[in-house]
């Protein structure tokens, strides 16, 4: 799950940067009002809490069930489908 969140964040980060690279090339005039550290720190910022709430739900995706055999006394542990997961609105959204 945080590699989901990382690879979100690092898709949005470029596009920060281009937006970034594209204001600096194309309209240098304006580039100084615009690339400034403090808006730099809260684009990155930004973008990490919108990776963290967009991939939130996949957290709720699973559940871990602990089986145990009473037979061979063995435990097992499984990772199933929450239902989260198993409903069809979830999924196409």
């Amino acid at each position: 799950w945080g590699a989901s969140i990382a690879q979100t964040s690092a898709v949005w980060l470029v596009v920060i940067l281009t937006a970034d690279r594209y204001i600096a090339i194309c309209r240098p005039l304006h580039a100084c009002q615009y690339s400034t550290r403090s808006r730099a720190r809260r684009a990155v910022v930004l973008v990490w809490l919108m990776s963290v709430l967009y991939n939130l739900p996949r957290f709720f995706e699973r559940n871990i069930v602990v089986v145990t055999d009473p037979v061979s006394n063995v435990t097992s542990v499984r990772v199933c489908k929450s239902a989260l997961r198993q409903n069809v609105a979830y999924i196409l959204v």
